[in-house]
């Protein structure tokens, strides 16, 4: 009777719904904004909604996850980008993610890539790409601590051998 009734009820298989969470045209650009089907999503609030909804698959597949909904994404580059930085000059320097989510700024996770962008690994390993703000005030902070001394900096940043 339940296989009846959810068939009559949803006329769809449960390869359709793979089928059309395959093909939502959604997409994150590298700066982390959505675009569906090549146009960006112009509201702010559904940008932000689909930011705190973005999840990275064991399989490295991004979903996005609205309530008990969820679709793929395709990811430009990777779906979290760090938007800010905050307490650099402490041992708990904080980075400000586009999901609204804080992490604490792990030195050892920084790494650059070919094309000389900066990441750093977020939620259990997943790299988050530095925006152009955030990797600007990284730098600035960076040498303005080494000038005021700052141990911190230069024993944890500085080492980990990207400068």
């Amino acid at each position: 009777m339940f296989a009846t009734a959810w068939s009559e009820t949803y006329p769809w298989s449960m390869l359709d719904l793979d089928k059309i969470r395959e093909q939502s045209g959604l997409t994150i650009s590298p700066e982390g904004v959505f675009h569906h089907h090549g146009a960006p999503v112009e509201n702010e609030k559904v940008q932000v909604l689909f930011s705190q909804g973005v999840r990275v698959r064991e399989d490295g597949r991004v979903i996005l996850r609205v309530g008990p909904q969820w679709c793929y994404v395709a990811a430009d580059d990777t779906p979290y980008v760090i938007l800010g930085l905050s307490g650099l000059q402490t041992e708990q320097p904080q980075m400000r993610l586009n999901t609204g989510v804080k992490e604490v700024l792990d030195p050892s996770t920084l790494w650059v890539s070919e094309d000389d962008v900066l990441y750093a690994r977020v939620n259990g390993g997943v790299l988050a790409r530095f925006s152009r703000n955030a990797f600007h005030q990284l730098i600035t902070d960076f040498w303005s601590a080494i000038a005021r001394g700052c141990n911190y900096i230069k024993n944890t940043i500085w080492h980990a051998s990207f400068f």
